[in-house]
């Protein structure tokens, strides 16, 4: 399996494909997984890089707390080490944070920036909902929040609903450190402003949300307020649209992608 020292960390990584380079960076307590339907899809045309943040998935978990900086700070250590000197970056939800900051840091490497239900500022008052949350998952683990998240409509219907779904679902958290999802909950606190800052990035910049996502809609209309951005709107989808929707979420990256000239092989 690959790993990557990132920062001190062994980092688990994917690379599938041929072709323009693109990177894909997850949501909280989620992993390369959360891309089942997209990595295969997106190989056919395109060099695929895919990775677990710290605390997810295979990679190993912190041993102290870290920023929104410091998670920019890998995914620049990994496109680094892996010799990958221009991509289109793509991130949801925290990934969706992380890609703006990274972009902003490092927009000689970026050709495309894709944001699925991501921000360019603190997240605010939803911040405070994540101290319950991190005290389930310490005390009852991550199953234990998935089920939680379920219980108070946190997680949208086209998930909880669907038997296999919410099954895959569930299975991401468990394979979510508990620390790792503390500390990156806590992470999340770190986020700069961008908003006087965004329009620095020079490159293509779409952002797809959910109708069904409040909080994010809110986010993603602070990024189109502020920034020459092009938005998708998913009808009747919340928070995880690759899930969701994945055949729609798939036709808007492709199209995206193609639109700038972001060659296929």
């Amino acid at each position: 399996m690959p790993f990557l020292k990132l920062n001190g960390i062994d980092t688990y990584y994917i690379v599938d494909g041929k072709g323009s380079t693109v990177v894909l960076v997850h949501h909280l307590a989620g992993n390369i997984k959360s891309w089942l339907n997209q990595i295969p899809y997106l190989a056919r045309n395109y060099h695929v890089v895919a990775y677990d943040l710290r605390g997810h998935g295979r990679s190993a978990e912190p041993g102290q707390t870290f920023t929104m900086d410091d998670l920019a700070e890998d995914l620049f250590l990994l496109l680094e080490k892996l010799g990958i000197q221009k991509c289109s970056l793509i991130g949801h939800s925290i990934g969706g944070m992380v890609a703006p900051l990274f972009a902003l840091k490092h927009g000689e490497m970026v050709d495309s920036l894709l944001i699925v239900s991501g921000a360019i500022q603190s997240l605010g008052d939803k911040l405070a909902s994540y101290g319950a949350m991190r005290e389930i998952a310490r005390s009852k683990g991550m199953e234990a929040l998935a089920e939680y998240r379920r219980s108070n409509n946190q997680i949208p219907p086209k998930i909880s609903n669907n038997p296999v779904l919410w099954e895959y679902f569930k299975h991401l958290y468990k394979e979510t450190s508990v620390q790792g999802y503390i500390r990156a909950s806590e992470a999340l606190a770190t986020m700069p402003n961008l908003i006087d800052k965004i329009k620095q990035i020079h490159c293509p910049i779409l952002g797809v949300v959910g109708d069904l996502d409040p909080v994010f809609m809110n986010t993603m209309k602070t990024l189109v307020d502020n920034a020459s951005v092009q938005i998708e709107v998913m009808r009747n989808c919340g928070h995880f649209l690759m899930m969701e929707e994945p055949d729609e979420f798939n036709n808007i990256l492709t199209s995206f992608l193609k639109s700038y000239n972001l060659n296929s092989h």
